[in-house]
């Protein structure tokens, strides 16, 4: 929800939570793909536990959706005029 606020054009989340037995430690996984209006946003983080795994991918995502909604304010790199002289 705290997303959805900062920017309206997100419109879809999808997290995952799973236990992977790689090695011992660091084996709870938390991964959050957002869809936002022309991008998808995904982070993925281990730890030794679910929450701060989550928190990890929250604190990396909240600093993806700042970059991406930094990049919608900006102006285009290229304008491109189809107006006949």
């Amino acid at each position: 929800m705290e997303f959805y606020h900062r920017d309206h054009e997100i419109y879809g989340a999808e997290v995952v939570l799973k236990n992977q037995q790689i090695s011992p430690g660091n084996d709870h996984v938390c991964e959050i793909t957002l869809s936002v209006y022309g991008e998808v946003l995904m982070v993925h983080r281990t730890a030794d536990n679910y929450i701060q795994a989550a928190r990890d991918v929250l604190e990396e995502l909240s600093l993806k959706v700042d970059e991406f909604l930094q990049r919608q304010k900006e102006p285009p790199d290229q304008i491109i005029s189809t107006v006949r002289v």
